[in-house]
Formats: C-alpha cells, structure tokens, sequence
C-alpha cells in the first residue's frame, strides 16, 4: 500500500535502491523497491512471469510509482550488452536509459491535469519489461489502452489539455514555433483558451527539453520530432476555423487565411479541404451527391479529425518507442507494470468515465479472486482444516451489466442502439431502463447494480468504490468514433509524408469505384475495442503471478502532512486491503512445498541429518516439530506448508543466526589450520636450513681428505669402459627394434589390403542376397495383395445377392398390400353403389351445403400436401415403404368407417350429402396414391435389378484380376520348383563342405575348394533365381495380353477358384518350407563358420605353443652362449696371465735354463691348443643343434604359413575368423623374428669362435734366439 505524500521525498535515490538490493522483505521498512526486489527474485527462482498492478483512485500516485518500479528495475538488472553489475553512481547502460526515458514522452503527449491530479495518466499502459534467463535487461515493450482522445478538443474548465501543447507553445524555441506558425500564448487557440493554462510548481519550458532529451535518447531524428509537433500544431490551427451558417443552414468557413495556413502546413490543396468539411461527398447508390453540412456538422467533424489525429499518431509514438526496446536478444521471462486510470467520479461523467471504471471492476475482481478464492481455494485442495469464509466482493454482477450480451448490457445495448438508423441517446438510455431497472419498491432494487435516474439521459451504476451517476450525452457519436471519409482521403494524399501516412489505409475516389467495399464486419465501435483489449490484458495477466500495489489518496485537497481518515478508510474498504488483512491473520498467507522448506530449514534442526531417508512431508513435520513450532501457527498439507504471518520471518533470523554462528566458527577452524600450516612450514624450514648448514660442513670436511681427491680422479676411467659397451649394446638394440618395426609395417599393410579385399567381397555376397529375399518379398506382397482383391470382390458379390433378395422381399410384401387395397376398394365400392340411390334425392340441398363444401376442399388441398410429403419420404426411405402402405390402409378403414357412420347420418339427416361426397373423392385419390407406390416399388425393384447387373459388370474385372493371380500363382510355383531345386543342390554342396571340415586341421586346401564349389553353388542359384524372374516377367506380360480371352472363361474361373485356392495355399506352405530349408541351411553355414573359427582357434593355440616351446630353446641357446662367452673371457684372462708370466719367466731367465723354459712354454702351448680344441667342439656341437633347431623352427613357420594362407582364402565364410587370423599372424611375426635373432646370436658365436686359434698363435711368447 502507498500513500500519495503529494510533495518530494528523498526515499528514491541510488543508496536506497543499494540498500534494498537481493535484501528479504523483512530487513527493510516497507518500500516500492521491496515489491520491486521480490517480483525479480520470483522471476529467477520461479521462472515465472510477473506483474505489478498499480492501482487507486485518480490521483493516488499511481503513475508515479510506476516509475519508481522501471527506475529500480533498470538499475538493479543491467543490460545484457554490460559488462558487470551497475552499482550506485555508475552511468545506466543505453537500454536502461531508453527504457526509463520513455515514462517522459508519455506522460507528455497521455497524461494531463485534471480535477484531483495534476498529472493524470488519461490512458492505461502495461510496461513489459523483457530478462535473459540470466537475469539481464533484454528488452521491453508498451501496450495502451482507451487514450480519452476527446480532451484534445473540450474539457472541463479547471483542467488542462495533454501537456505537449503547453510544453510546445512555451518551449522558447522561436524557429520551431515560427516554422509551425505558432505563437506562445494557449490563450490565442481555441481548444486551449477555455480551460486551465498553468500548473503549480511546473515549468512547461522545463518539461520540454526534458522532452526533446528524452526523443534524442530513444533515437527520434530531427524530422520525426518535427512531424510529432506539426501534428500538434495542425489541431490548434484547425481548432481557430471559424464557422458561420447562411440562410439555407448550410456552414461556410470565414477565415480562409486559417484554412490556407492548416492546407499549407499539412500540403494539401485548400480548396478540396474545403470541400471536404463544408460540402462532402456522398455515394447514393452509384451515383455520387454533393451535401450540404451545418455548422454544428462541421464543428464536430474537425473535432473528430482533430481527435483522429491525435490518437493516430500517439499509437504511432508507443510503436517508434517498441521498435527502439525491442532487442534481438534471447528473452525468457518479464515483469509486466500495469499503470491505467484509476476508478473516476466527476461532477459528470461520460462514456470514458464507464470505461476508465469498468476497467477498475475488472482489476478489482482480478485482485478478489487472487486474494480471497483462489486463497481459501488452494487451503481446501491442501486439505487445510479452513471455514470458508465469503467476504462478499464478488463484483461479477456490476461487471456483467456493463459487458453481457444476454441480456445485453450497457456497451452491446450502446452497440446495438449505433447501427440503428434513428437511434438518440435518449432511446439508448430508455432501452436500458427498460432492460436493467428493477420495479418500484421491489426486494431486487436493494440488491440491483443499475438504477434509474431522476434526470433525463442518466443512469446510476453501483461500482465497489461507490455509485456513479453517468450522462448519455453524445454517447452514439463517442462510441461510433466517426469520421469524414471525404477529409481522410484529402490527408492520405497530403505533400507531408508523416501526416499522409497516418490515413494511409483510407482508400481513393477512383480505387471505391473500381472495387466496391463492404462496410459490414469493418465497423467496430470504441466500446468493442475496449472490451477486446481489456480482454487480452487479462489474460496476459492471468499467465503471470501478481503483485498489487494499492495507492491511497490521503485528503481531496492535495496537501502535503494531512490525513483524512474516513475518506482512507473508505478507500481501504473498496479496495479489499481491509479483508486482506483479515484473511491474512486468519488463514496462512506464507507456504512453501516441502523440499524447499527441507532444503532451506534443516539446518535448525539438531537430528535432521540423520533422517535423510524420510519423506520430505514427514521430514517437514519432523523439523518444525524439532524447532519447536506451535501447530497453531503452521498447518501441513499435501504438497506445502503453511505458515500465519510472521513465521517465516522469524525462521529466516534463526536460519541466519544459525549461518553467522557457522560461518564463524569455519572461519575460525580455517584460520588455525592457516596458522598451523604456517607454523609447520617454518619449523621445516628452519630443519633444512641446520640440514644443509651440516651437510655444507661436512662436505668440506670430505673434500679436504686426499684420498676424496683420489676417488673423484679416478671415477670417470672405471665408468668409461662400462658406458662404451653400454652404447655398442643400445644402438645393436635399436637397430634391431627399427628391422622389427619395418616388418611389422610390411606385414600391416599387406594384412589391411587382404581385409579390404575380403570385405569387398563379403558386402557383394550380402547385397546379392539382400536382393533375392527382395524379390521374394516383393512376390509374397503381389501374393497377398491378389488374395484381398479376391476375398473383396467376394464380399461385393454377397452383398449385390443380398441386395437383390431384399428387394424381391419388398416387391412381394408391396405386391401383397396392393392386393389388400384392391379387396378393400372392391367392397367399398360395393356399399357406395347402395349410397348412390341415396344421394340422388339429396341434390335439392346440395346450395345450403356450399360452405361445408369449400371446407372440404381446403381439406382435400392439406391431404394433397401431406400425401406429396408421404410420395417424397416414399422415395427416400424405401426401406419404410411397407409400413407407410399400412399406415394408408390403415387410414382408408378409417375413412371407410367414417363414410359409413357418415351414410348412416345421412339417411337421418340429408344436410351431410356433400361432405360424403368429398370424402368419395379423398378415397378415390388415396386410391390413386396407392397405385402411384406401386409403381414406385416397381421402379425401385427395376433399380435394384440394375444395381445387381452393375455389380455383375464390376465382376468381371474381378474375375480377370483372379486370373492374374492364378498366373502369378502358377509362375510362383514354377519358381519354387527352381527355388526347391537349387536348394537341394545348395544343401549338397554344404553337407560337402561339412564333410571336408572334420578334417580341417590337416586338408585346408580341400576345405577351400569345397567352398568354392558352395559358393559358385550358391552364385548359380541367385542366377537361376535372376531368371525365374525374368520369365515371371515375361509371362505377366504375356498374361497381360491374354486378358480378352480370360475375361470370356471368367465363369468357369469362377467354379474353380475354390481349387486354384487351395492349390495357392499349399505352394505358399511349400514355399515356407523352402524357406525353412533355407534358413536350416543358413544355420549349418554358420555351425561350418563356428567349426571353421574353432579350428582356427586351435591353430592359434599351437602357435601359440611352438612360439612358448621356441622361446625356452631360445634362451637355453642365449644361456650356452653366455656360458662360451664367459669361458671365452676366461681363457683371455688366462692368455694375459700366461703373457705376464712368460715376462716374469724371461727377466728372471738367468736363474732357468732354457731347455726348461722351453718345456714349460710347449707344455702351456699344448694347454692352451688342447682347451681351444675342446672349445671348438663345444662351439661345433652347439652350432650343430641350434642349425637343428633352426631348421625344425623353419619347417614349422613354412606349415604355419601355408595354413595361414588356406585361413586368409576361408575368412570370407564368416567376419569371426579375422580376430583369429589377426592373432596368428602375430604369433608368426614373432616366431620369424625370434628366429632371425636366434640366427644373429648363432652368427655372433661363430664370429667369437673363428678367430681364438690365430689369437692364440699371436699371444704365444716367442722363441729365445
């Protein structure tokens, strides 16, 4: 609720919008900003559409909070384009600006001053204000709603027209006003001189460059605001025509300088203007008439263009401004303000005042329903124990009287009373009474919404604000909005291309005659369009969840600091903030479903951790009952919880005592883990810092020590030999790794062109078969397709049977009928031969009888109408002919008895001769009628006759598509022949191939030939399947040419078609075995596929073995070779020492004699020859097994891969064996390059061996001389 303090308030500046920023409603004093803030937040969190519905009386301040809702909206959601949060102080982003800049423009060419405010919004607007999911300004859009347009031209006389003529004419700009001829005093404009000029505390001069920032700032260019004011100007120059009558009445203009100066300004030519206001033209059939208009006429006319005009281009305005909001950018959600006149009550009030206050009757209800229904509605489905409670503001009654159309009320009694052709006000406001005025002194005139009034032309309407008196004074011509077609075409052809377009749909003299208009569904009244729009404005409102803001008028004085209180009072009463209030403290206003509260609320509770696998219902329960919550202030329902005022508040201060507690003692715990940490890294480091002070100590301590001095010299000569070998070893490796990798390369390659070879040619053998089971698919369809034209040309000849019996059945029982009719007319005419002699003595009284007789006739003449009825219900309805036979029958018995009674009557009294003798001729015609439906039945039995030869006819081609099927059946039995023989060659061929497979591991090569053979097997039965097509083919065609001949031994195809079915029927259940031939045989293909893998598998596991077996011999090889290696270096070692010693023997020669140092060095020599002999029989022997093993290894690889090549040419049997094969290939590899290394290390050890003799010889000591 918002009270109107009608002074500034410094409550609306940057620092309060900061402060009330993502802040709970309860942590700040009530605001505009708070409803503002919590509509947003509903909007992200929800992601609901929301609404503001800023309502009041007249001069409440609604206008004004509104834009304090835009202000605080744009500055708290910034533009998409922006590139942060705005904060106070900070320029607003341009769509912000343009957004806010908007209020300025509408308030100055909408709102205007009136008797209680001094800036009235005289139309309504709904601001849609558009958000990006996240949250940012992607847009915005205006809809307006009932501009009160008549203002433009009459007003009462303390207010002011809208505030863009005064900003204009005192906006100090003399070239603008020169430019449009205007001079800055209203007083000198007739449409302002009668009324109020000036507003208290308002600088019109101000305003309007407040005006012109706001144009520049929604992008307006120089020559769109000028249009905007010329459109200003021309309504003041056009209200300065004056007007006179001559003697004839008819109005003249007789300033034409000022008609000159309105055609120069608008660019059209004066003349036709003139023409068109004083002396229009009017159609009178096709003909065209000039009129005379009156003054009174033509007054009213400019004040309609006038009116026209103004509302023409103020729609134009709010377009320009969407066109500027309107963003290409994602748009999710909105917040949607609503600001419209509020509720009206003038000295007198006219049709916009109805308008104006049915609009506010609708809000009301709207906020009702909301607030008091849906309220108690929602508590009834959340099974909340609540007494309804009925407030009494149920305003439909009020607001059906203004829109209902039955009975109709005040807006469709006005549209009906405007295409009247001599209706008045004073018939409408008559019509009315008569339909909604209750009777004097009646209970309903206590309880009524319409009351007459004492006045002539006025009527009383109870609102729920209070009644309003309204006038019907020139309601018709408000509601019809007329217009002279004469003076909109003159416009639309206007040099100014602005005021031009305005009557751009206005349709030219030439372009009416050439194609004709039609008026009718084109007329729509102001009152319809009211209507239309307030219904889409509730329904945009219904999408969206509501906020209402209610604003107050505090006196009617419009003083700042004082409160009337009854008058607030009264309008808290009529706008339901009174039993708002009270069904807020009675009922639960604040709910919350259940996961939510769970979510937001567990922490309160001590336990609610250890009850995560409760319901959140049970779970809810639990925690408020653990909080301590008294059940009288919260209700659990089915999907929520229900909350009485005040609770949540108090919840959210517990929540954030319970976060600041939390937060604290965290923040607590993380800063003594920092200090600790710090403390820990000190401590370390100050145990490095004595860590590397003692290892610096000891180290020079080392370093001082010479035989430190002596290690480090001699360290680089022991690793130089070690890391030499390391290298030769390193870069042999390498070499052998590059060898291994470039076979393995080879080997891929090749292996890969296989695969894609073998895929090839498994996709041509697939899409061959694809093929066959197409075919075979597309026979068996022509097969079903001839069975259903066969089983339908049954059921037509059944039903043609059937047809024809039922009509021979009518024909008799109409036969029978008419045999009864005859028996009867014989006897009748029996008994009227008797009456005959009877009414010949009767004839002197036939005169006095004339008047009965006339009677009879008109009689005769309905029975001649009835009978015409019962011949045309004959022939619709020939099903029912029999029982209308009866019913004439029936009636004939009738009319019999009645003759008879009526003769009987005659012999008594001789007056009744004539009427018998009409009632003779109504028997001899319904005797005619009866043999007229006999020959109708036998027209119909005729019909059914040709109906039964038609179907015959239609028969025939039947009967010629049977023959085609037989043909097909006979071709599909000849195939199936073919098909059963090639599957029985085929399922030799496979049990061949079964045959050769039992003994795959030995005959792979047979195996191969074998499925060979089945495949070309195979290949010959598509081939032949290829041609069992064609020849199908040819005969079809050939069938197709014997048709003539088959069409004439249709009948007996007929008789034999049960046989030639029964014959199909067993082909197709041969044909289904062939097929499950097929399949059988498919599936032993495949059982071969699986034993072909299996052995395959087996392969693999024998490679698999012999490389296991090759790897054991080959180290026990690598391990003998290392033996000769080390007993090689021993015998080097044994040379080096036998050199030294034979040094040692040689300097110490003195003291041995020759003869024995020559015996000692042959018998080392012999030593040494004998070990060197030993070592090459070991080498020779261990040469000779490993060349055994290496050609037992060979003879092994070459089988290996002679199978592999038989398992490369068999892997197109089945996509399984490739894993396999792929796995064998592998073993291979590795099997030739153990091999090769194995041949490597053998060349190694004979490399070693060969040159040890000649070495030997060199290391020998040489003889003495």
């Amino acid at each position: 609720m918002a009270v109107n303090p009608y002074h500034a308030l410094p409550i609306y500046t940057e620092g309060v919008i900061e402060a009330y920023k993502n802040k709970r409603r309860e942590e700040n004093a009530p605001h505009i900003f708070a409803v503002a803030d919590g509509a947003m937040r509903n909007m992200l969190e929800g992601h609901e559409n929301q609404s503001l519905l800023i309502t009041g009386e007249s001069g409440a301040g609604k206008t004004e909070n509104t834009k304090r809702v835009i202000q605080y909206l744009a500055a708290t959601a910034v533009d998409a384009d922006a590139s942060g949060l705005w904060h106070a102080g900070e320029p607003l982003g341009l769509l912000e600006r343009q957004i806010l800049q908007a209020n300025p423009i509408l308030e100055s060419f909408g709102n205007a001053q009136t008797v209680r405010n001094n800036n009235s919004s005289r139309f309504g607007k709904f601001i849609r204000i558009e958000f990006s999911a996240t949250g940012t300004i992607a847009g915005g859009n205006i809809e307006w709603y009932l501009l009160e347009k008549s203002r433009v031209h009459s007003r009462h006389a303390n207010e002011r027209n809208f505030h863009a003529f005064y900003q204009l004419l005192r906006s100090r700009d003399h070239a603008l006003l020169e430019s449009l001829c205007l001079s800055s005093y209203p007083e000198h404009y007739a449409y302002l001189s009668s009324s109020r000029k000036d507003i208290e505390g308002v600088d019109d001069s101000h305003e309007f460059r407040h005006l012109i920032e706001a144009l520049r700032t929604m992008g307006f260019t120089a020559s769109e605001e000028r249009d905007l004011f010329l459109v200003l100007a021309l309504i003041l120059h056009l209200g300065n025509l004056e007007l006179a009558e001559d003697r004839s009445g008819q109005a003249r203009i007789t300033n034409m300088e000022q008609l000159e100066l309105v055609s120069r300004l608008m660019g059209v030519h004066a003349g036709k203007f003139n023409d068109a206001l004083v002396r229009p033209t009017v159609r009178a059939g096709r003909e065209s008439v000039v009129q005379a208009r009156t003054k009174k006429q033509v007054v009213d006319e400019i004040a309609a263009l006038c009116k026209t005009l103004y509302e023409k281009t103020f729609g134009w305005l709010v377009g320009r401004i969407n066109h500027v909001l309107d963003r290409p950018t994602s748009k999710s959600q909105f917040i949607g303000v609503l600001d419209i006149a509020g509720f009206e009550i003038f000295e007198t009030n006219s049709f916009e005042q109805l308008c104006i206050n049915y609009t506010n009757e609708k809000l009301q209800q709207f906020f009702n329903r909301h607030m008091f229904h849906l309220e108690q509605q929602e508590y009834a489905r959340e099974s909340i124990e609540w007494d309804y409670v009925n407030f009494g503001l149920d305003l439909q009654p009020t607001i059906d009287l203004i829109e209902s159309q039955s009975p109709v009320g005040i807006l469709a009694t006005l549209d009906e009373e405007c295409i009247m052709p001599k209706a008045t006000d004073l018939t409408f406001t008559e019509k009315l009474t008569s339909v909604w005025a209750p009777a004097r002194n009646s209970p309903e005139s206590a309880t009524s919404k319409f009351l007459p009034s004492r006045q002539v032309k006025r009527f009383v309407v109870r609102h729920y604000a209070a009644n309003v008196e309204y006038s019907t004074e020139a309601w018709l011509d408000k509601n019809r909005d007329p217009l002279n077609d004469n003076v909109a075409r003159v416009i639309a052809s206007a040099e100014s291309t602005f005021v031009a377009s305005l009557f751009a749909e206005c349709v030219a003299p030439e372009e009416m005659s050439a194609v004709p208009r039609s008026r009718r569904g084109a007329f729509r009244t102001l009152g319809q369009r009211h209507k239309e729009q307030l219904a889409s404005l509730m329904a945009q409102l219904d999408s969206t969840q509501p906020h209402f803001v209610r604003c107050i008028v505090p006196n009617t004085d419009k003083r700042p600091g004082r409160m009337d209180l009854p008058l607030v009072l009264e309008q808290l009463r009529c706008n339901g903030v009174l039993e708002g209030i009270r069904i807020a403290r009675l009922g639960y206003p604040n709910r919350l479903l259940f996961a939510d509260f769970v979510n937001r609320y567990a922490l309160l509770a001590p336990d609610a951790q250890l009850s995560q696998a409760m319901d959140h219902r049970v779970m809810s329960t639990h925690i408020a009952q653990s909080m301590g919550i008294d059940m009288a202030v919260y209700k659990i329902g089915l999907t929520k919880i229900f909350f009485k005022a005040g609770v949540l508040a108090e919840l959210e201060e517990q929540r954030d005592a319970c976060l600041h507690d939390l937060f604290t003692r965290f923040q607590a715990a993380a800063r003594r883990c920092s200090a600790q940490r710090l403390a820990r890294k000190r401590l370390r480091r100050n145990a490095a810092v004595q860590t590397l002070r003692a290892s610096a100590q000891a180290y020079k301590e080392l370093d001082a020590s010479p035989w430190w001095r002596l290690y480090v010299r001699l360290q680089p000569l022991l690793s130089a030999t070690e890391d030499d070998e390391n290298a030769k070893r390193y870069e042999l490796e390498m070499a052998m790794a590059r060898e291994r990798a470039a076979r393995d390369e080879l080997e891929k390659k090749r292996l890969a062109e296989l695969e894609a070879q073998l895929r090839q040619s498994y996709a041509l053998l697939e899409e061959q078969l694809d093929d066959a089971r197409t075919q075979q698919a597309s026979l068996s369809d022509t097969l079903r397709a001839t069975e259903e034209r066969l089983a339908l040309a049954e059921a037509q000849v059944a039903e043609g049977q059937a047809e024809r019996d039922e009509s021979q059945r009518e024909l008799q029982a109409l036969q029978q009928q008419l045999d009864e009719s005859a028996q009867r007319e014989k006897e009748f005419q029996t008994e009227l031969t008797a009456v005959a002699d009877l009414l010949d003595k009767e004839l002197n009284t036939r005169v006095a009888l004339e008047h009965e007789h006339s009677d009879a006739l008109s009689r005769a003449a309905r029975m001649e109408e009835a009978l015409e009825s019962a011949r045309q219900s004959l022939t619709e309805h020939t099903e029912r002919a029999e029982q209308h036979i009866q019913d004439l029958a029936e009636k004939h018995e009738a009319e019999l008895d009645a003759v008879r009674a009526s003769l009987s009557d005659a012999q008594a009294k001789s007056a009744q001769h004539s009427a018998m003798q009409t009632r003779l001729a109504e028997l001899e015609r319904a005797h005619t009628e009866l043999q007229g439906a006999h020959k109708r039945a036998l027209e119909q039995i005729s019909e059914h006759e040709s109906r039964w030869e038609t179907a015959a006819k239609q028969r025939v081609p039947l009967e010629d598509a049977l023959a085609e099927a037989r043909a097909a059946r006979d071709a599909m039995a000849q195939r199936t022949e073919a098909l059963e023989q090639a599957l029985k060659e085929t399922e030799h061929a496979y049990t061949r191939l079964q045959t050769k497979h039992e003994h795959v591991a030995e005959t792979h090569a047979a195996q191969l030939a074998e499925a060979h053979t089945a495949r070309e097997g195979r290949d010959a039965a598509q081939v032949e399947l290829a041609a069992l097509q064609r020849a199908l083919d040819k005969e079809r065609a050939g069938r197709e040419s014997e048709q003539a001949l088959a069409r004439e031994r249709a009948e007996a195809a007929a008789k034999e078609r049960d046989e030639h079915v029964r014959v199909l029927e067993e082909r197709a259940a041969e044909l289904k075995k062939a097929q499950s031939k097929v399949y059988v045989l498919e599936l032993e293909n495949r059982r071969l596929e699986s034993l072909q893998n299996k052995t395959t598998v087996e392969h693999v596991h024998v490679l698999e073995e012999a490389k296991k077996y090759t790897d054991r011999q080959l180290s026990d090889v690598q391990a003998e070779l290392q033996e000769l290696s080390t007993y090689t270096r021993s015998l080097e070692r044994t040379r080096a020492r036998m050199q030294q010693e034979h040094e040692v023997l040689a300097r110490t020669a003195g003291g041995v004699t020759i003869e024995e140092a020559i015996g000692q060095r042959d018998e080392a020599r012999a030593a040494l020859e004998e070990s060197q002999k030993m070592s090459a029989r070991e080498l020779k022997r261990a040469r000779a097994e490993y060349e055994a093993k290496v050609q037992r290894l060979e003879d092994e690889l070459r089988r290996v891969q002679k199978n592999h090549h038989t398992e490369k040419a068999l892997s197109g049997l089945g996509s399984g064996r490739k894993s396999h094969a792929v796995a064998a290939r592998q073993v291979l590899a590795e099997i030739q390059m153990e091999t090769e290394l194995l041949a490597k290390d053998l060349a190694r050890a004979s490399a070693l061996r060969s040159p040890l003799p000649g070495a030997a010889q060199e290391n020998a000591p040489a003889p003495p001389p």
